[in-house]
């Protein structure tokens, strides 16, 4: 008596018809559907015609921070190139922009618009080289005293545009 079971052949189990026992043979296998073996594929590192080769070139190792201190280098240059005039100049065109266009979109802008504004009069000083450096620190202290919670937004904002074209001025002049 054949049996299959999962692709096997089984061979055993054989009735004893004069006893009407069944008697156990030990069991035998056979593989019914052998698997091919899988063709290992050659020369894996050869490339196909149509793959293009990459020029690659390897990136120069920097050490730790050497990259941060090259800017910095680099940016001390271009200071020292530039004249205290010509930093206050790019400063004013920029604060004129800003507050130009906050002004324009008016609502919460004008916060904005107040804490550039009152920049310009002295960036205009500093171009002009009218910007009296013992007076502008002793104005960067009071407005520094000014400034608390108990102020309402517009005040806020008019002493902080202040207190930072002082201190931009006069770090920038040192």
């Amino acid at each position: 008596m054949n049996h299959f079971v999962n692709g096997f052949q089984e061979k055993g189990q054989k009735e004893n018809p004069k006893d009407g026992l069944t008697v156990m043979h030990l069991m035998e296998r056979e593989d019914t559907n052998p698997v091919e073996d899988k063709k290992e594929k050659k020369d894996q590192n050869t490339q196909h015609a149509d793959q293009h080769l990459l020029n690659v070139k390897q990136k120069e190792k920097v050490r730790p921070g050497v990259k941060q201190n090259n800017m910095k280098l680099l940016q001390l240059l271009r200071e020292a190139k530039e004249s205290f005039e010509e930093f206050a100049t790019k400063r004013l065109a920029g604060a004129e922009k800003i507050a130009d266009t906050t002004q324009e979109a008016g609502g919460l802008s004008l916060l904005t618009y107040k804490h550039y504004k009152v920049k310009l009069p002295y960036y205009k000083k500093a171009v002009a080289g009218k910007l009296d450096k013992e007076a502008a620190k002793k104005e960067f202290e009071e407005t520094y005293k000014k400034i608390s919670l108990d102020m309402t937004q517009n005040e806020f904002q008019i002493e902080m545009g202040r207190l930072e074209v002082l201190g931009e001025l006069l770090i920038r002049e040192e």
